[in-house]
């Protein structure tokens, strides 16, 4: 096993981890209380608006990212996306195939983003041993 101070995450990191993990959960929350509040449609969608431009947001502000990183950090998160879009292909597949019959009940679409964002962030932990 590799103990040299590379293979442990830099706190730094940690913290860019964790402070995106608290955003999307706020985000969530924010969504879900919404519904929860029992205001007016009308007052539900400007406040779900602010949430869904942040979303939308998301993929230009990945996309700067990702510019700014090395080639090899590039590397390691493409490796992390072709494996993770097979895994959550495979597994949105069978979700869709149970709930069309009816075998499990439908559920919200944010469980299948916690799906996405967790299996990426495996796939990117195994592809980042295998250059370590």
């Amino acid at each position: 096993m590799n103990d040299s101070p590379a293979a442990h995450p830099h706190p730094a990191y940690l913290l860019k981890v964790l402070l995106g993990l608290s955003i999307l959960g706020g985000l969530v929350l924010a969504a879900q209380a919404t519904d929860l509040l029992g205001l007016p449609a009308l007052q539900q969608r400007l406040l779900l608006t602010p949430l869904v431009i942040l979303a939308v947001a998301l993929v230009p502000f990945t996309r700067f990212i990702y510019r700014r990183t090395d080639e090899l950090e590039q590397i390691l998160h493409q490796n992390a996306c072709v494996n993770s879009l097979a895994v959550i292909a495979s597994a949105s597949a069978v979700l869709g195939i149970l709930q069309a019959g009816h075998l499990i009940p439908a559920f919200s679409q944010f469980w299948t983003l916690g799906l996405v964002i967790g299996t990426w962030g495996v796939q990117l932990m195994l592809t980042d041993r295998r250059y370590k």
